[in-house]
């Protein structure tokens, strides 16, 4: 008896020591199960990929910003949906997709000896049977427009309630109109996000356009400009906002031997600076007492009537100015020594055409409205006056400056920060 009470006191006394050493386990392990257990949430996205438009410059880039932007919980739609390599990663990755494209009339049935009708093939949607409907069924819903402009009702259906509302846009309007259309695919996004129902910020858009992916490269906010930038072909486009950022950009991008214009140069006082910053300026406005102000402020300025529009005006300006330069050489020259003149005035590298850089301060583009106004006047004055840099103010291309980001560049970031994690782990 006195055997069996010890041995029963031991094992009461193990016992309570095992329960109590294993409490706290027992806890923690409950606490980790209900910790993975969670459903994910928004707040886990990665911060790079929010509030941004991605730009890529091909399909395998696509399909790679599909894989690293779009997480287990999210909504997409994908519009110009081949049913391929994109949608096919864009179903794996996400938790519900709508995959919308205009309707196609595909071959019956190609000859494989025709490499013509397979390259046809393969360059269409993929046909995966009589409606699509065995694309991912547990994951998307396919739908066929008929044309581009029905994508508002494939997307936010009238007769949904609640509304539709998107985590992820994916966008290839080439694959609907065959060319890459950037500015209307940019339209379209804008449209998107006011009629998606969540909040802006938290849309993240893929598109596959090599406009908007070029566009991209060029375009900075103009408070992160710096020299490291010369890797990138020109034109550079800085986005500014307010005058004083405006001109806070003139040491960094002019140099003393540039041809300089400003369009929108008002009185004159961006002009006069940048007059003496570079080799000449030329101050353009629509204004005609504008302008005569202007001349009667600063006398050593050149300043036109002109409209910012008109590029082969803004060109014709130019080569007035140099005729009256040269005039004065000569009339110079003829006081002092009495020769007939000097040689022709010209830019950068005896440049007698277009202008080094341009500034642009036009009314009406420098608020939050005519972004695509902005865009067409920057790409008209690139093309036309081909300056090496182009310093815009308008709050609408500073916020498309913070937005648009080409995908190269966004994984260059990636890198970087993982590559500084590394580092900071060592």
């Amino acid at each position: 008896d006195a055997i069996t009470m010890a041995v029963t006191t031991l094992l009461s006394s193990l016992l309570a020591f095992v329960l109590l050493c294993d409490l706290p386990i027992t806890l923690a392990l409950s606490s980790s199960s209900q910790a993975s257990t969670s459903s994910p949430t928004k707040s886990n996205d990665i911060s790079p990929f929010k509030n941004k438009i991605i730009a890529c410059g091909s399909t395998k880039e696509l399909t790679r910003a599909v894989e690293l932007c779009v997480k287990p919980h999210h909504k997409v739609a994908e519009l110009g949906s081949q049913l391929r390599e994109v949608s096919t990663q864009i179903c794996i990755s996400c938790a519900s997709a709508t995959l919308v494209d205009v309707q196609r009339k595909f071959p019956k049935t190609p000859d494989v000896s025709q490499k013509r009708s397979n390259q046809r093939t393969a360059a269409m949607r993929l046909q995966t049977g009589e409606e699509d409907d065995d694309f991912f069924p547990d994951k998307s819903t396919f739908r066929e427009i008929k044309k581009l402009q029905d994508w508002r009702e494939a997307f936010f259906p009238t007769s949904s309630a609640p509304p539709s509302s998107y985590d992820v846009l994916v966008l290839d309007v080439n694959a609907i109109v065959g060319n890459d259309l950037e500015w209307t695919s940019l339209s379209l996004i804008q449209e998107f996000q006011n009629q998606n129902q969540q909040e802006q910020q938290d849309l993240i858009i893929l598109v596959k356009s090599v406009g908007l992916n070029q566009f991209a490269s060029r375009l900075v906010y103009g408070k992160r400009y710096t020299k490291d930038y010369s890797a990138i072909p020109p034109p550079h486009i800085l986005g500014t906002v307010g005058v004083q950022e405006y001109r806070e950009t003139i040491p960094h991008v002019v140099r003393p031997s540039d041809a300089i214009l400003e369009v929108g140069c008002h009185f004159g006082t961006t002009t006069a600076l940048l007059q003496q910053a570079g080799k000449y300026c030329i101050g353009v406005d629509v204004g005609s007492k504008i302008i005569k102000q202007a001349n009667a402020k600063y006398p050593e300025v050149y300043f036109a009537v002109g409209d910012a529009w008109k590029t082969a005006s803004l060109l014709r300006i130019q080569q007035d100015y140099y005729k009256q330069q040269q005039q004065q050489q000569q009339q110079q020259s003829q006081t002092t020594n009495g020769n007939d003149g000097g040689p022709a005035v010209s830019g950068d590298n005896g440049r007698s055409i277009g202008f080094d850089v341009v500034f642009v301060d036009v009314g009406g583009l420098s608020g939050s409205d005519g972004l695509l106004e902005a865009i067409l006047l920057v790409t008209s004055i690139q093309n036309a006056l081909e300056p090496r840099c182009i310093v815009i103010k308008s709050l609408c291309m500073q916020r498309l400056s913070t937005t648009l980001v080409s995908f190269w560049e966004l994984q260059k970031r990636i890198m970087k920060q993982a590559t500084q994690g590394d580092d900071d782990s060592e």
